[in-house]
């Protein structure tokens, strides 16, 4: 008798502790992605980082192509220019990467090398800010795409290595997929619209006065 009712309580209580790491993981599950940035202190700035570089990125991306629609009016000229630059960034690009990127690093150390492109960022938008035209959007361009490419991705894969193991595939997949980029992508997709909204409605300005300062 007394075998049987230790036979039950052990069961009992297996059957409850089943439900409580049930109710534990899917309590997790839902904390997910917000709660680890709360508690990871890291992690919060690697989101916050990479959401101002997609702002910034898309303020770029705007000034250089309202530059090069009113330096290229035909569709044709802009295709040939912008064919010709991506080959040679894409070249320079992959020299820099290969050659000059490592021995920054080395220099000057990752987290402050990290903040290079957006450094480079700030001096290309200031730079249009004060002069506005076409070698400004060049340059504004092979920031966003070229530098990007060679320095600022080659960074930012560096700085998941201080992400644990354990948590490193979820933080890519928040900041990168799922979470971080995909708000910046729709606050851009606002704020380009609204700018570009503004432009229209104004031809003969646009923002920071394009049109009348750019080079023919």
């Amino acid at each position: 008798m007394v075998q049987y009712a230790e036979w039950r309580l052990k069961d009992h209580l297996i059957d409850d502790a089943g439900p409580k790491k049930r109710k534990t993981k899917k309590t997790a599950s839902k904390s997910g992605n917000l709660a680890l940035m709360r508690t990871n202190r890291y992690v919060c700035a690697f989101a916050l980082f990479s959401f101002i570089v997609v702002i910034l990125r898309s303020f770029q991306d705007f000034q250089y192509s309202l530059v090069f629609r009113e330096v290229f009016p035909d569709r044709a000229q802009l295709a040939s220019f912008l064919g010709y630059f991506t080959a040679i960034g894409s070249a320079f690009s992959l020299l820099v990467q290969t050659f000059i990127t490592p021995r920054i690093i080395k220099r000057l150390g990752l987290g402050t090398a990290n903040l290079l492109y957006p450094l480079t960022t700030i001096i290309g938008l200031a730079g249009m800010a004060i002069s506005p035209g076409f070698y400004s959007a060049v340059f504004l361009r092979f920031n966003n795409k070229n530098l990007q490419e060679s320095i600022r991705n080659a960074i930012n894969a560096l700085l998941y290595n201080a992400v644990s193991p354990s948590i490193r595939a979820r933080v890519g997949a928040f900041v990168a997929g799922q979470g971080v980029e995909r708000v910046a992508v729709g606050v851009r997709g606002t704020v380009v619209d609204q700018l570009g909204t503004g432009h229209q409605a104004r031809p003969s300005r646009s923002w920071f006065n394009l049109r009348s300062r750019a080079v023919r």
